[in-house]
């Protein structure tokens, strides 16, 4: 069990930062951390007529993580009132940043699961908070962005896996975005067109560009990424978050 006097001398270790806030500052200690999933890669067996074993087939998705932290409520005198603070952080979320253990890594929050907090601080002096998180460890500085007039670069992704950018193009007229031989078309610009890789969407404005465009929504792959822009375009920023296992 952790003392309210070790807990602060060895806040680092125990450091749980979630919505904008540190668990200690609703006098909460991290009594067990969670075991982390492995971030397996889905994939789908099929069984063939005549063919030893299954074909495995790899769709290139992971599942959500699920982290269960057991939080213990240090000052128990004041409970209720404490009780209210918790539940306000833990459910009503305006930041979905989830750091522990390590600070240049984070998970992003889907949902929080909180365990009966009354009836399990009574008995055990502790209660349970499992985060639903997607499924990769995100980089705790800003997001990798590049902006320029320069039609031509090579940006280099350091993740562990390709990510899904978000790109803004200024300009009029057809234009092209060429990422390592994958070409986008937009077709009729005429200011700015936003392709985010990520939510699958592509607008100008108020307005569904989706119509307006032709090709895959682009990808960085690991490593060197050589990009090249065709058309009247005269700005163009992109935007990416770098992913870990």
């Amino acid at each position: 069990m952790l003392s309210t006097d070790s807990f602060l001398m060895d806040s680092l270790e125990y450091m749980l930062y979630f919505n904008g806030k540190y668990a200690q500052q609703f006098q909460l200690a991290v009594e067990e951390y969670p075991s982390i999933p492995q971030l397996n890669e889905d994939v789908e067996e099929i069984e063939i007529e005549g063919r030893s074993g299954n074909l495995i087939v790899k769709k290139g998705t992971y599942k959500d993580r699920k982290l269960t932290f057991k939080l213990k409520m240090l000052d128990v005198n004041n409970m209720w009132v404490m009780c209210d603070g918790i539940l306000e952080w833990l459910n009503n979320i305006t930041d979905n940043k989830l750091i522990y253990d390590r600070e240049d890594r984070h998970f992003k929050v889907k949902r929080v699961i909180v365990g009966d907090i009354i009836k399990e601080v009574g008995r055990y002096g502790a209660f349970d908070v499992t985060f639903v998180c997607k499924p990769f460890a995100y980089g705790s500085k800003t997001s990798c962005s590049y902006s320029s007039t320069i039609k031509s670069t090579t940006l280099k992704n350091v993740s562990s896996f390709k990510v899904d950018p978000k790109i803004e193009i200024t300009g009029t007229g057809d234009i092209g975005i060429n990422i390592n031989g994958e070409i986008v078309t937009i077709k009729g610009l005429n200011g700015t067109v936003v392709i985010d890789s990520n939510l699958m969407l592509c607008y100008s404005g108020l307005n569904n560009y989706l119509g307006n465009m032709n090709g895959d929504f682009p990808q960085l792959q690991v490593g060197n990424n050589k990009i090249t822009l065709n058309g009247n375009i005269s700005k163009w920023h992109i935007e990416w978050d770098n992913i870990y296992r």
